[in-house]
């Protein structure tokens, strides 16, 4: 189906019954996000889990041969291979998220597509365990498709972009072809947080 029978389709359809489907979509699909085991950031976050655990655990052989044994070179060496997998791993989620330059690439990608950028406003970070989520609200204005064509582009971030919250309205008479949309958006950016098994091996 091309872009052009697309677009007249989803013109046809009310806009109520195009925000309930947005709106349950939305929800699932953070639902399934959040609590699914084989979602992208679970999986992340369990193997970063499984590798402090075994991080931890030869720390605690390492500390105990070191009383017994004057030569413990291969443990070293043992624990320099989790190390170098823990760090493998962090950098699947990205230590360090640059604001500015987020920002900057949330306005090129709406840009190239002609979606107009209204604001991008960061907001109170949320924090876990083995990791943090970057927030912004996003307001936009645009059409239907672009909004679309803009939510796929997130994909294209090398850092795991989560969009969520959508609410769209429309902006201006709605009897024309092409519908311009008004919409706020919230845009979650996950990064690896550092703890005290991070510091386990190092400089040993």
């Amino acid at each position: 189906m091309n872009q052009s029978k697309l677009v007249e389709i989803l013109n046809r359809i009310p806009w109520l019954v195009i925000t309930f489907l947005l709106a349950l979509y939305f929800g699932y699909d953070y639902y399934s996000f959040e609590n699914d085991f084989d979602s992208e950031k679970n999986q992340k976050i369990s193997q970063i889990s499984v590798a402090k655990d075994q991080t931890k655990k030869l720390q605690k052989k390492l500390d105990e041969a070191q009383l017994f044994f004057k030569s413990f070179e291969a443990k070293k060496a043992q624990l320099r291979q989790l190390q170098t997998r823990l760090l493998d791993m962090k950098n699947t989620l990205g230590s360090e998220i640059n604001v500015p330059l987020f920002i900057r690439e949330i306005g090129k990608k709406a840009k190239t597509i002609g979606m107009r950028v209204i604001s991008i406003r960061p907001q109170k970070d949320e924090q876990k365990d083995f990791y943090e989520a970057k927030t912004f609200t996003l307001s936009f204005r645009g059409v239907f498709v672009q909004m679309l064509v803009f939510l796929q582009k997130l994909s294209e971030f090398k850092d795991i972009v989560r969009a969520d919250d959508l609410d769209i309205r429309p902006y201006g008479p709605v009897d024309r072809k092409f519908v311009e949309i008004q919409g706020d958006l919230t845009i979650k950016v996950y990064q690896y947080r550092d703890s005290e098994e991070d510091k386990i091996g190092v400089g040993k």
